[in-house]
């Protein structure tokens, strides 16, 4: 298993996935007989229990009468799994999984990048309700409280709100 975790808005979420995803992999019940629903239950599996264990760190935040929000980070991720002499590979977000041959000058994207790049994505968004902003020219300020600077159009990225990510699936 090679996995990569990249963090956004805070470190908590990646590192949460770098110390545990595995721990998720080998405890689903496909592990062994299914390895490609074996990734899908981790993938569920993990997603379930960072937000779990989020929620628990908020309340124990409230009942010690800290004024903290709940944490607001997320993360991407590029996961490959190799079992016997098959490779699979699984993503979210915009970090992906490349093959490199020794006969070929370029890699080979083996997973796709879910970003408001990827016009497929941005359809599946719109069909759910998801609110997509393109940012232009100007300062605007995001409902996450940053600024996004463009200095021209073609620089400029739709944004998914609520959040202001140019990402379209993350943990």
């Amino acid at each position: 298993l090679f996995a990569v975790f990249d963090g956004h808005g805070g470190s908590q979420a990646s590192m949460y996935l770098a110390s545990n995803f595995h721990l998720f992999l080998a405890s689903a019940p496909s592990f062994g007989i299914n390895a490609r629903e074996a990734l899908r239950e981790a993938w569920r599996y993990a997603e379930r229990d960072l937000y779990e264990t989020l929620q628990s760190q908020y309340r124990q935040y409230k009942r010690r009468g800290e004024k903290r929000s709940f944490p607001r980070d997320g993360s991407t991720a590029a996961v490959v799994f190799i079992e016997g002499d098959t490779l699979y590979c699984a993503n979210c977000g915009d970090s992906q999984v490349f093959a490199f041959f020794a006969d070929q000058e370029e890699p080979v994207a083996l997973t796709t990048k879910h970003s408001t790049g990827n016009e497929q994505e941005l359809k599946r968004l719109r069909s759910a309700g998801a609110t997509i902003r393109y940012m232009g020219d100007s300062n605007k300020r995001s409902s996450f409280g940053c600024f996004f600077k463009r200095k021209n159009t073609e620089a400029s990225r739709p944004r998914v709100f609520p959040g202001g990510l140019a990402i379209t699936r993350s943990f």
